[in-house]
């Protein structure tokens, strides 16, 4: 629900970095290449609900995305768009923002924001071409012919006061021009996604690696937690580190090699955000319950850099119904969408003294 200029692209960028499908500004109309305005969708949709032509919600036919980052769009200056759209600047996260958010009941709305009105103005008015389409524009609380700084400073606050009492309390709200080391964990409390994909380009087509911790750690299949007091090696592999190998191929020596090397791993345990909680409960539980959840697979599953076994072979919280679980097999496309530019390690045995080993562990 944030303005044009407000920093949308990073959130689109951090929300793709994540393998979600995102859509920022236009959407691929069907299954061709032809694209459209995300906006101009959503206003033909809530046109067609008011006027009971038709009974749709906002994003009926708006491309199947996941995220939607920017709905804000300029109509061709030709003439009039679709549906009798007048050429310029269209914000309908302004002019149908309670239409939009009571059509979404179940939708997580963000706003992006820069850190004052004041600052967005300076970015507004230092494009020469977007001030001219602000001042043209006839917005909510904006009339077309106004567009000075006072006048866009009071627009940029009145849609953020007028956001957060439509949405409430659910809001998520990004100052997207704060440090990325500020931002990045802030949103990896909201979504669940990893810091480092705030800031990262989609150009690249990859995630730079995060930071070091502070404290780096690795636990291993006898829950024990292993401080990690060497410098850490650098990686020259995009992380997380993803072991798609089966329970007793071998991922005990990985996950040795790891930590050996400096890396935080896990091995079958994981460690949960609170120090009382690691090792209490195995990587493939926490896998489990994040995917029937919809939250992405390693929420909550603790800070590492390298799964190196997610397989729950002890029972999924003690279920006898699920005695084993193994997200490496069972939930092998999602794991491979959620992380597209992931590292994945296959570790392999003897097809017949693997089946022999599992066949004497009971």
């Amino acid at each position: 629900m944030g303005l044009v200029g407000t920093g949308s692209f990073a959130l689109a960028a951090y929300l793709h970095c994540a393998g979600y499908p995102v859509a920022h500004g236009s959407y691929r109309v069907g299954f061709t290449d032809r694209t459209a305005d995300c906006g101009e969708c959503i206003s033909n949709n809530l046109d067609d609900a008011r006027s009971r032509l038709k009974p749709r919600g906002a994003l009926d036919g708006c491309g199947t995305y996941e995220a939607y980052t920017q709905i804000g769009y300029f109509a061709g200056a030709g003439g009039a768009g679709a549906a009798g759209v007048p050429p310029g600047l269209h914000l309908p996260q302004s002019h149908l923002l309670e239409e939009i958010v009571s059509s979404l009941p179940e939708a997580t709305f963000v706003v992006t924001l820069r850190s004052s009105a004041a600052d967005w103005v300076a970015g507004i008015v230092a494009d020469a071409g977007m001030r001219e389409a602000f001042a043209r524009a006839d917005l909510r609380g904006m009339p077309a012919g106004a567009g000075s700084e006072e006048d866009l400073v009071g627009f940029y606050e009145r849609h953020l006061a007028a956001v957060r009492a439509a949405v409430g309390d659910g809001l998520i709200e990004i100052k997207t021009d704060g440090p990325e080391w500020a931002v990045g964990p802030i949103l990896s409390d909201a979504f669940g996604i990893h810091p480092v994909c705030w800031g990262y380009s989609v150009k690249h087509q990859r995630a730079p690696d995060p930071p070091p911790p502070p404290h780096v750690f690795s636990i291993g299949s006898d829950g024990m937690q292993y401080p990690i007091d060497r410098p850490s090696t650098a990686l020259k592999l995009q992380t997380p580190i993803i072991s798609l190998g089966l329970p007793l191929a071998g991922s005990a020596n990985l996950f040795n090699f790891f930590h050996c090397g400096g890396v935080g791993a896990s091995h079958y345990r994981c460690s949960g955000r609170f120090p009382q909680n690691y090792g209490r409960f195995l990587c493939g539980d926490c896998v489990r319950h994040n995917v029937a959840a919809g939250r992405p697979m390693f929420s909550s599953c603790g800070p590492f850099s390298a799964w190196t076994q997610l397989g729950s072979p002890l029972g999924a919280d003690g279920d006898a119904d699920a005695a084993v679980y193994l997200p490496q097999v069972q939930a092998l496309q999602h794991i491979h969408r959620e992380h597209p530019f992931a590292t994945f390690v296959l570790t392999i045995r003897d097809p017949d003294a693997w089946a022999a080993d599992v066949a004497r562990h009971p």
